[in-house]
């Protein structure tokens, strides 16, 4: 596209209608193909955290157990993301970075 529209005109805020349209159909089939996969990751994973959260409901049947969220975002939070709180009781880690 840069060729065909010239790369100056391609990275400029206002694209010609015919550029911004060819450019917009090269951005949805690539964002279709991305989220197939993504889509497809995402379901493995999810998948995957219930079969090891069902074993480790199973394992552990009469313990008390509990779902905790935290970041790091905080002095205290980034305490317990970082801070091997969980060293020494079973637990199951589940990342979103």
């Amino acid at each position: 596209m840069a060729k065909k529209y010239g790369d100056v005109n391609l990275w400029v805020d206002k694209l010609s209608k015919e550029c911004q349209a060819e450019y917009d159909e090269v951005l949805k089939k690539h964002w279709a193909e991305d989220y197939v996969f993504d889509d497809a990751k995402e379901e493995a994973l999810r998948k995957l955290a219930e079969d090891r959260a069902d074993a480790f409901i199973e394992r552990h049947k009469d313990w008390w157990y509990t779902v905790m969220e935290f970041s790091d975002n905080t002095a205290n939070e980034g305490l317990l993301e970082h801070g091997d709180i969980f060293e020494h009781v079973e637990h199951i880690k589940i990342g979103h970075h």
